[in-house]
């Protein structure tokens, strides 16, 4: 048997001292003893050794624990107990009569804690110190996440300690790097500053928090800013308002960055570009029969034809921050010629694009004669029998660029007048040509008046002549337009009232319409609307015309 030898002659066994228990949810150390007789009692010879001893057996004592820490006690209890027959003692460090503090208020942190035993052993004569040991265990079981909370919570304390200039006796130091404890006197001292700081920073969080109405207005440049609860601040920004706020330009004040010049014209302004742009389209329209395809490169800003020729935009994309829409012209301009003057440059380039792409086949209902270049799918025909407002082909309904003088429904044939007589500035009248040249070839018959035309036109170079007048006719989109043989007229003189009542035919007057048709060689026929017959005129005199076109449905 191990026995430790203490103070007083006393002998006290702690060896299981370090155990937890848990008894009717009391936490506490396991304590045990064996506790020697004061020196005074009788003594029990130990074999082998020189050494006389008693054990304190079936005896009251009370026994006090003290336990402490490197600052000072922390808990103490007492116990009235008995020791057994073989003056052994067990008990529950923590389930005793606190004397002073709270068993589970102490702070188990796993630093060095000591535990001091004294023992009374005459109830009421005196405690007599009999032990004092370390306590390196906690009281129970210590779960690895309380570890790791207990170990970090011992950095931040150490690292609030240091922060706050604590020694570990308690004493203050300043601590420089912390700016609310520089300069402080004491402790209380930075508690306080710390304190200030707090107001100080409450009151501008609340003043962050203040909804305050916040009001602007603009007037004659000058931008005024107030705050619903006073205050106010006013910004004079004339000197930057100069180029700013153009919304309200026109076309003509839209300067270019760059004198563009488009053709043989040179273009400053937006308004100048498009007129530029619209004169050469027209040439375009009027004279060039090239299908070329004209493209926009919408990354670089390039527009180009497919047979070469481009024009770089790039410099004029972004340079105002208004939209087409908003960019009017000062001057009234019908861009695509169909008596709408377009306002806008946006109406004006929808116009242009309109003129660049369509349908361009005479025979469709969508023909549009201003387009510049075939886009023929978009082409819509009418159909078999009727017109382009479905309406059934009879004498007297518009179709093909005129009216219908005659249709065959078995061999979807017809006769086509013109809506106008043919004029040249203000000239309504023409000489039939060729007094004295027999043109054999000509023809009465109806359906004739190509095969005589073209007859005429052979023989007869000088010009105009009624028969050249009529082949280059132009008329809502066609133009193979010819001179009516005398069959034609009389057909259309069956029909006169029918065509008086429709636009183009309440103008006819009673005068001499001629015919594709010769009598001699100094004569040709001719007919007055309100007779009906047929005369022979002098080739030389100058009667009105009124071309027609032979066609297929």
């Amino acid at each position: 048997m191990n026995y430790c030898k203490k103070k007083f002659g006393l002998l006290i066994l702690t060896c299981l001292w370090n155990s937890m228990i848990v008894l009717g949810q009391i936490l506490g150390v396991n304590y045990q003893a064996l506790i020697s007789a004061p020196p005074d009692a009788y003594t029990i010879p130990i074999p082998g050794e020189d050494i006389r001893v008693n054990h304190f057996t079936s005896s009251d004592l009370v026994m006090r624990f003290t336990v402490s820490n490197q600052q000072g006690v922390e808990y103490i209890e007492v116990h009235e107990t008995q020791t057994n027959s073989l003056g052994e003692v067990n008990l529950i460090i923590g389930a005793g009569q606190p004397v002073l503090g709270t068993f589970s208020d102490i702070a188990w942190d796993g630093k060095t804690k000591t535990l001091s035993v004294e023992i009374d052993y005459l109830m009421g004569a005196g405690f007599q110190h009999i032990s004092e040991e370390n306590l390196y265990y906690l009281p129970h079981p210590l779960p690895l996440q309380d570890a790791e909370l207990i170990a970090k919570n011992n950095r931040l304390t150490e690292s609030v300690r240091n922060a706050a200039g604590l020694d570990l006796d308690g004493s203050y130091k300043v601590n420089t790097e912390a700016r609310y404890l520089y300069n402080a006197l004491s402790l209380s001292d930075a508690d306080n500053r710390l304190a200030n700081i707090v107001q100080e920073n409450s009151q501008h969080i609340d003043m962050m928090k203040d909804d305050q109405q916040i009001d602007a207005s603009f007037e004659d440049q000058i931008l005024t800013i107030s705050m619903e609860r006073g205050g106010s601040r006013s910004v004079d920004l004339s000197s930057l308002m100069d180029g700013i706020g153009t919304d309200d330009q026109n076309a003509s004040e839209v300067r270019l960055s760059q004198e563009l010049l488009i053709v043989d014209e040179a273009a400053n302004s937006a308004e100048e570009a498009i007129v530029a742009l619209k004169k050469y389209m027209d040439a375009l329209s009027s004279n060039s029969s090239d299908d070329q395809t004209l493209s926009l490169d919408e990354e670089t800003h390039t527009l180009a034809l497919e047979k070469g020729g481009q024009v770089d935009l790039s410099s004029y994309v972004n340079s105002d921050d208004q939209t087409a829409l908003e960019v009017e012209f000062e001057n009234n301009l019908d861009v695509d010629g169909d008596g709408d003057n377009e306002g806008n440059v946006e109406q004006a380039l929808i116009s242009l694009v309109n003129m660049l792409y369509g349908c361009t086949q005479p025979k469709a209902c969508n023909f549009d004669p201003k387009v510049l270049f075939d886009k023929n799918e978009l082409c819509v025909y009418p159909q078999s029998g009727e017109n382009c407002d479905r309406i059934s082909i009879v004498p007297g309904v518009f179709f093909q660029g005129g009216y219908v003088v005659d249709y065959d429904a078995s061999s979807q044939t017809g006769l086509i007048i013109a809506d106008s007589d043919i004029l040249l500035g203000g000239r309504d009248t023409f000489k039939w040509g060729c007094r004295g040249t027999d043109v054999s070839l000509t023809a009465d018959d109806s359906g004739m008046g190509t095969e005589s035309t073209n007859a005429i036109l052979e023989v007869c170079l000088a010009v105009p002549t009624a028969a050249s007048m009529c082949d280059s006719y132009v008329k809502n989109g066609f133009t193979d337009w010819v001179l009516p043989t005398s069959d034609d007229l009389e057909k259309i003189y069956l029909h006169r009232e029918t065509l008086r009542a429709v636009d183009g035919f309440k103008d006819l007057t009673s005068d001499m319409y001629w015919s594709s048709s010769q009598n001699s060689a100094d004569e040709a026929k001719g007919m007055r609307w309100t007779e009906g017959n047929i005369s022979s005129e002098d080739k030389l005199s100058e009667h009105r015309l009124r071309a027609v076109r032979y066609v297929s449905f």
